[in-house]
């Protein structure tokens, strides 16, 4: 069997080169994205649509064509037959040849701006390849974050296998010693040797489990990887403040999205194009001609012409069947089902998000009873294995422990794992996944077709097929991504040495082969006397929340309204919202009404419904509620001028409340420059300049801290305990049951007992009160003992708990307490004072109340 093991394990390892140099995560990512060829392609495909604008740019420039001919021609008689024909003429046959020249010379002057628009069309193109090439890079870099992760957790499941695996062992070596010398009984002994098959099972389960990953890292980066050069990520990215704000983030930038807004624009632009054909086209040709023939200087069917022609040249179809037509409905729909492939795939990113977010949330929560589990589980471990030592547990009993210890290790690894790619998978839908890994010049390369999309690149033939350049052609290349060097064997890989224990020394020289896996080792294998591990998880970070923002956080910039959000996954770099901007977008509210756009194109400020609206806002006669009042523009090249026309729009509106009577106080103008856009601008191009105006009328919150019923402002008892039931102040309900004692006695005097029995049948009757009962003194002269007075008080509050049980209260029910003369309601020095201040009180808890 371990023989068995053994091989599997080697056969694993000539899957995972030894290279010399760590990978990082970030380094990963970078290779991947640089030599995938599903990248690689989508950036010759950039390249492509490039060479389309190029060939649509020349139609502004002319055409120059020369045609020549050169051939023999026949003419026969023309002979009339008849006598009375009309026709006179006879003409000798005659063969001869004939040359002709033409240089034309073609300027197209108008074609009902096709050009234009076909132009338009092609940049289109190339900024939806560029977004694409993005897209697949962000695609790509996500499934090696996955198959980074994935080897990681694989390889430490595969060590909690194998420690399995060797507890096991050690059981069945005691179990067999037991045995042996007649201790035991078979069935132990048999028990302990399918616990050590299964194991050992599992132990092969994880092998193949790792070979698998090993084989998906290798088809992303082109070349196998030994987990001794990866290093577990720090679980140290900072998260948007919200889900909200995440989803907002994500919805206009994820890169699928991005793509299909310049699939948008180039139906717009093929729309625009379609109505070239109800316009006529214009040209402006030059043509020099040179015809010659080969024939008597008397024929004159055929003679020499050297002429130079100029001319305009209209055409224009003015009927085709209603072809035009139905080209350009065509069109519409096409722009139509565009959009609503984007609205499909803003749904898919949201759900994506949401999702991970999701994750990423409640694996903490699952972490925290997860790590529980362990402790537990270690703890039952130890103490089963003390009692099966002493015979007070049986085998079963210590195996059972042994498998949760090993499931509870399984358990955390996975969630671990799962919530560190979480992380991860949130900022792949929001289209931040690349740039948060990499640094910033490794990434500005990486878009620079975005940056840079117009800038042409030109690919040349012919075609290296040694991608690699490792001496092993394509076609033969199993790892065609292979380090540059020696050592490649005639399948392209690395040549490597096994390694069992995978320390990233070779078998032949590790003098410690059994190395736990991550430790840092030194050159013969052996892990060093710091202890340090790469995959050691430090599990607070697992459990607390990443910090989204630092003292030097920056500030939003007054510019940016409630629908600006700036985020960075370092916390000291990302922007805070502000306290509205949380107001708006996270409290709950009595009413949220959403005004119809007002349209400010030729807006006429006496003709709208601005008294309408400000007679809703004012109909709300509160000092609490919020007005936004958000300009937009149509789209401009220019950003500043949109701002400031945006908020024009809006300081415009704003005016027009205050001049309504809407308290300037509540109104917040702010401009949303053209981000929004409400309508898909096509044909008109003045459809965006609008301003939304939203009224925020916040749920009146009526504050009771203590949750006793009665509101903060007229509660006199700000912190009753939870359950007391109390009075209209808020304070807990007293009942002095008007009990009296012997002198300097807690014997209850048996005439005043009638009302402590009410009381008692009362909490028999109402079994969800409890009750504290409380025990007060007098203080009768100045030399009164406070330690006596208290001591009696609690005697007596305690007789008093002794009779209510004794009426079938349960004792857990009551709790008795003095204070002797500390809680006075009534003068000390009167008689009639210190009388009313000897009492016993009883309060009500009502258990059910929280």
């Amino acid at each position: 069997m371990k023989k068995t093991v053994l091989s599997i394990i080697t056969s694993g390892l000539l899957l995972v080169g030894n290279n010399l140099s760590a990978l990082t995560l970030e380094d990963s990512v970078k290779e991947a994205i640089n030599t995938n060829p599903v990248v690689k392609e989508r950036l010759k495909n950039i390249r492509e649509v490039q060479q389309d604008l190029n060939i649509v740019e020349a139609e502004w420039l002319p055409s120059l064509d020369y045609t020549a001919s050169f051939g023999r021609n026949n003419a026969g008689d023309i002979k009339d037959y008849e006598e009375n024909s009309k026709y006179k003429n006879n003409v000798a046959d005659h063969t001869y040849n004939h040359y002709t020249h033409s240089l034309k010379l073609t300027q197209n002057i108008f074609n009902g701006f096709s050009t234009s628009n076909k132009i338009d069309y092609q940049k289109s193109r190339i900024l939806a390849a560029a977004h694409h090439y993005v897209e697949n890079a962000n695609d790509i870099a996500f499934q090696m974050v996955g198959s980074y992760l994935d080897s990681i957790r694989s390889y430490r499941l595969l060590q909690n296998a194998r420690d399995n695996v060797k507890v096991n062992e050690k059981i069945y070596e005691d179990v067999q010693s037991l045995f042996n010398s007649g201790l035991t009984t078979k069935s132990e002994m048999t028990k302990i040797r399918s616990s050590l098959a299964l194991a050992e099972s599992n132990l092969v389960v994880q092998q193949n489990n790792m070979i698998d990953k090993g084989f998906r890292f290798k088809r992303l980066l082109g070349r196998s990887v030994n987990i001794s050069k990866l290093s577990l990520p720090k679980l140290d990215l900072a998260m948007p403040e919200s889900l909200e704000r995440a989803t907002m983030v994500a919805i206009k930038n994820n890169p699928s999205i991005l793509v299909s807004n310049y699939n948008i624009k180039g139906a717009q632009s093929l729309y625009r194009e379609k109505k070239s054909k109800f316009y006529p086209k214009v040209d402006f040709e030059i043509e020099q001609l040179y015809n010659d023939i080969d024939s008597p200087s008397d024929y004159t069917i055929d003679s020499a012409d050297d002429r130079t022609r100029a001319y305009v040249k209209l055409s224009w179809n003015l009927y085709k069947g209603g072809a035009h037509e139905a080209d350009i409905q065509k069109s519409r729909s096409s722009i139509n089902k565009e959009v609503e492939i984007q609205r499909d795939l803003k749904r898919q990113t949201i759900e994506s998000l949401e999702l991970s977010w999701s994750a990423y949330e409640m694996l903490s929560k699952q972490l925290e009873e997860l790590y529980k589990y362990y402790e537990y589980s270690e703890e039952t471990l130890a103490s089963y294995q003390s009692e099966y030592e002493m015979g007070r547990r049986t085998l079963l009993d210590l195996l059972s422990a042994q498998n949760d210890l090993i499931n509870s290790k399984t358990q955390i690894i996975n969630a671990q794992t799962d919530k560190l790619f979480a992380q991860y998978r949130i900022l792949d839908a929001m289209g931040l996944l690349v740039n948060s890994i990499l640094d910033e010049n490794s990434y500005q390369a990486i878009v620079q077709p975005v940056n840079k999309p117009f800038e042409i690149v030109e690919d040349e033939l012919p075609i290296k097929l040694d991608v690699d350049s490792d001496g092993v052609v394509d076609a033969i290349d199993i790892c065609d991504n292979s380090l540059t060097g020696d050592n490649i064997k005639p399948t392209g890989c690395i040549q490597v040495e096994p390694d069992t224990d995978f320390d990233g020394v070779p078998n032949t020289k590790d003098t410690c082969p059994t190395t736990t896996l991550g430790a840092i080792v030194d050159e013969k294998g052996c892990a060093l006397e710091d202890g340090k591990n790469r995959f050691e998880v430090e599990q607070s970070l697992y459990l607390d929340e990443v910090p989204k923002y630092t003292s030097n956080s920056p500030k939003k910039d007054e510019k940016f309204g409630l629908y600006d959000y700036e985020f960075n996954v370092a916390a000291n770099k990302n922007v805070e919202s502000t306290k509205l901007d949380k107001h708006l977008m996270y409290d709950n509210f009595e009413l949220i009404k959403r005004f119809d756009f007002i349209n400010m194109n030729n807006f006429d400020s006496k003709n709208n419904n601005i008294k309408e609206i400000a007679k809703i806002i004012n109909s709300y006669d509160r000092d609490d509620i919020t007005v936004t009042v958000i300009g937009h523009t149509k789209n401009m090249e220019n950003d500043e001028k949109s701002y400031n026309e945006a908020l024009t729009y809006a300081k415009t509106i704003t005016k027009l409340l205050i001049d309504n009577n809407v308290k300037e106080d509540l109104i917040v103008p702010q401009s949303r420059v053209y981000h929004d856009n409400l309508y898909l601008e096509t044909d008109k191009h003045n459809l965006n300049n609008v301003v939304a105006v939203a009224l925020y009328v916040p749920k009146i919150v009526i504050l009771d801290d203590d949750n006793d019923g009665v509101r903060n402002e007229l509660d006199k008892c700000l912190n009753t305990k939870a359950g007391y039931t109390v009075d209209k102040d808020g304070c807990t309900n007293k009942i002095n049951l008007e009990v009296l004692f012997e002198n300097d006695s807690s014997k209850i005097k048996e005439q005043t007992v009638s009302k402590v029995k009410a009381f008692a049948q009362f909490l028999v009757d109402n079994k969800e009160f409890n009750t504290v009962i409380t025990g007060h003194a007098s203080k009768d002269s100045v030399n009164s003992s406070i330690k006596y007075n208290k001591d009696l008080s609690e005697k007596r509050a305690n007789a008093i708990k002794t009779f209510l049980i004794s009426n079938g209260v349960d004792n857990s029910r009551i709790m008795a307490q003095g204070k002797g003369f500390s809680e006075p309601v009534a003068d000390n020095s009167t008689k009639e004072g210190r009388a009313l201040n000897r009492r016993i009180e009883a309060e009500l808890i009502n258990v059910n109340k929280k």
